[in-house]
């Protein structure tokens, strides 16, 4: 269909390319512009009687390959963020004497869905690994990092597990508002007695388990020794100044032929026979 523009017809265009939200300029062959519309005037800050090269107008659009490479290219488009920080989604069409027509679209409702995007898919990730109640990791979360150090045939790796004792009693006095109280206390007490890259995580009711990397069974004890003794003088109810808990712990290392669940039946056997000697007690395997 050919158009055979009328005076009132380019009329009607320009008065409505002034109307439009979408950003419009012409360009010559040499890059200087020709045209613009308000809402692109009004985005790159220049008057409408001015006639600046494109270069010097949008410096962080200019491209780095040559004009003759660039321009041999009929039509392309791209993103660019303005000064006031909105997302353009600009396209550019070339006709065959060089001169250039772009038109921008706002895309920054786009962009922030997109980011909103993202974060709640990082929020959906982190929730799949993460405890609600505690913060720390989850039984799924610790079970994929025994996997991963099973699979590595990682050195001077320890796994400890912890129960704190008589839980059941201290959900039955203090109500389950205390029981969560004291879950959480204890995540963030671990937590605060580990380094930063290793593992903590909630298996069970009152279970946790730590991951310690680069550590032999020694140094592994020294570390579960502080969760355990770090706990006597520890009062985390406010409204219970005397209240006090316990916990007890089982730690064992890597060996050379274990699998997963080797491993941490090996660390849970390690838990209950500290746990047949009484409570507040750490057993080694």
């Amino acid at each position: 269909m050919t158009i055979d523009l009328s005076p009132t017809l380019e009329h009607k265009l320009l008065e409505l390319h002034k109307r439009t939200a979408l950003l419009v300029a012409l360009f010559d062959e040499q890059d200087v512009l020709r045209f613009a519309n308000p809402a692109f005037c009004r985005a790159y800050d220049v008057a409408a009687t001015e006639h600046p090269a494109r270069g010097a107008l949008m410096p962080r659009n200019a491209l780095a390959e040559p004009d003759a490479m660039r321009r041999a290219q009929p039509f392309r488009s791209y993103e660019v963020e303005l000064a006031d920080g909105r997302w353009i989604m600009m396209t550019e069409t070339v006709e065959e004497q060089g001169w250039l027509l772009c038109v921008g679209a706002d895309m920054t409702p786009i962009r922030e869905a997109e980011r909103q995007l993202r974060q709640a898919c990082d929020i959906s990730l982190r929730d799949v690994h993460t405890d609600v109640l505690t913060g720390v990791g989850n039984r799924h979360f610790l079970f994929t990092g025994l996997e991963s150090v099973v699979a590595e045939r990682a050195d001077r790796v320890c796994v400890a597990v912890f129960e704190i004792d008589r839980f059941r009693r201290i959900n039955d006095e203090r109500g389950h508002l205390g029981g969560d109280t004291v879950l959480g206390h204890f995540a963030r007490h671990i937590q605060q007695t580990v380094r930063g890259g290793d593992a903590v995580g909630r298996i069970g009711t009152a279970s946790f388990m730590v991951i310690l990397r680069n550590v032999d069974q020694s140094e592994g004890r020294k570390v579960a020794a502080r969760i355990v003794g770090g706990l006597r003088t520890q009062r985390p109810l406010r409204h219970a100044p005397d209240f006090g808990y316990t916990c007890s712990a089982g730690l064992t290392c890597l060996r050379a032929n274990d699998t997963a669940d080797s491993l941490y039946s090996r660390a849970n056997q390690a838990l209950r026979l500290a746990q047949s000697g009484g409570e507040n007690r750490l057993m080694s395997l």
